[in-house]
């Protein structure tokens, strides 16, 4: 793109090729779009992260370094493709630049001239790097041949701290609603009562009376009651993590397995030769453990959010996809989430009748979520 005009451009392979021989690097954003080898990287480190996975390519002139260098807000692996790069990687320099929530600035080699870098090498095609956040990596390509890597970047925004901000947001919120002392607003004259400024408070009396004591019960609930929910705070960042994560990239045996491989469902049951396609003897199984998580909305209601059908592009997954799910089924969809990634038959999954279990698995199957397989086909 042309940073000097507003709206991204889509670029020529003519203006493209212009740019590269003038010895400027090409960056290509979300190759996982285009090339199933970077998407099933993403997606194999998405169920083992549990956090959203992208990439991006860089080629890279002979004699050139690419970008200035920096520290990112996310961990990364460099992997080479073609020719070779050299690079250096410096350990975060104080404690204010160990785990930054947010990239750097460049830097210049005047900025860290007394620091030894802990990797000053080389990576050929065929090697790969790791690049924990926070530390600074510059890289260079050599006067004779140019390099193409791929950045694979992981955990953006997934750290304790960001974790419980948002848990404590909705903790606070869970508290409002149970308290209508919190509701209430807060006492005339708090400016008088206190502040940080080193002068006399005509109401500092009221700080005790009418402030601290609304403190001590908020931090009395917070040490008391916040722990017990955490799996639901777990809950609300699987929930936005669907919404924008990759979908599962099938092999050629599971996509034959699942609904988009068998026929695109199966309201009828029947399979070509006219027995039922699933019966007490189908063998089931997730078709990823991360490829969908139950919710529930309270006691009695529940859905499912699930990736199956996501964008392979991140900015067009504009909502989660989910459907609606029947507690009556639970226990079957626990037994196919604690049995992963083994085949479980129809008849063994939990439900309080066949008839159940068979409704369970075909709601899953026909959503892209579940594989099946007859007993023939092991």
């Amino acid at each position: 793109h042309n940073p000097l005009k507003k709206e991204m451009q889509r670029a020529t392979i003519v203006n493209a090729l212009q740019h590269f021989q003038n010895g400027r690097s090409l960056q290509c954003v979300h190759p996982q779009v285009f090339n199933d080898k970077v998407w099933y990287i993403c997606d194999a480190l998405q169920e083992v992260f549990c956090s959203y996975v992208g990439a991006n390519n860089y080629l890279t002139p002979a004699g050139s370094a690419g970008f200035a260098p920096h520290y990112d807000d996310i961990d990364a692996f460099m992997l080479q493709v073609e020719g070779r790069k050299h690079w250096k990687i410096y350990a975060p320099r104080d404690l204010d630049e160990t785990l930054p929530l947010e990239s750097s600035r460049n830097f210049t080699d005047k900025d860290f001239a007394n620091f030894k870098p802990i990797f000053d090498g080389w990576l050929e095609q065929g090697d790969i790097l790791y690049v924990p956040r926070g530390f600074i990596h510059q890289a260079n390509t050599g006067p004779d041949k140019h390099s193409h890597h791929v950045t694979i970047s992981f955990c953006r925004k997934f750290s304790y701290a960001q974790f419980f901000e948002q848990a404590s947001s909705e903790f606070i919120q869970l508290l409002t609603d149970e308290s209508k002392r919190l509701r209430g607003s807060l006492p005339p004259h708090l400016f008088d009562m206190c502040g940080m400024a080193n002068i006399v408070y005509p109401n500092e009396d009221s700080l005790n009376n009418r402030l601290i004591p609304y403190a001590k019960i908020f931090s009395r609930k917070f040490a008391s009651d916040f722990a017990s929910y955490v799996p639901a705070f777990v809950d609300l960042i699987a929930k936005d993590f669907f919404r924008t994560a990759l979908p599962p990239l099938l092999s050629p045996q599971e996509f034959k397995q699942t609904c988009m491989g068998g026929g695109g469902g199966c309201d009828n049951f029947l399979d070509k030769e006219k027995r039922p396609l699933i019966g007490p003897e189908t063998e089931v199984r997730l078709v990823r453990m991360h490829g969908q998580r139950l919710l529930y909305e309270d006691e009695e209601s529940a859905y499912l959010v699930n990736r199956m059908n996501n964008s392979r592009r991140y900015d067009e997954n504009d909502n989660e996809l989910s459907i609606d799910f029947d507690l009556k089924y639970e226990d079957g969809y626990v037994t196919l989430c604690n049995s992963y990634p083994k085949w479980k038959t129809v008849q063994s999954l939990g439900c309080d009748s066949l008839e159940k279990n068979i409704e369970l698995a075909t709601l899953l199957f026909n959503n892209c979520m579940l594989m099946l397989r007859q007993k023939e086909e092991k």
